[in-house]
């Protein structure tokens, strides 16, 4: 499995919402995903999901994290 770290957070100007750039490293290959943060913003299990499938994770892989 590879290493998963939050590499930049950023303010997108659009009010109380922010975007964290998350980036995952696997076998030299970099896999980057954005992700919507916020004080009123919770992660939908879907949305989290589909953050980790742009992270290359496998589903076997989700699957171990959320248990």
């Amino acid at each position: 499995m590879g290493t998963l770290t939050e590499v930049q957070t950023k303010s997108t100007g659009q009010g109380k919402t922010d975007h964290a750039i998350c980036l995952r490293i696997v076998e030299d290959k970099r896999y980057s995903a954005p992700v919507q943060m916020g004080k009123k913003t919770s992660l939908d299990p879907i949305y989290f999901k589909r953050v980790l499938r742009q992270l290359k994770f496998t589903d076997k892989e989700i699957e171990n994290l959320l248990q």
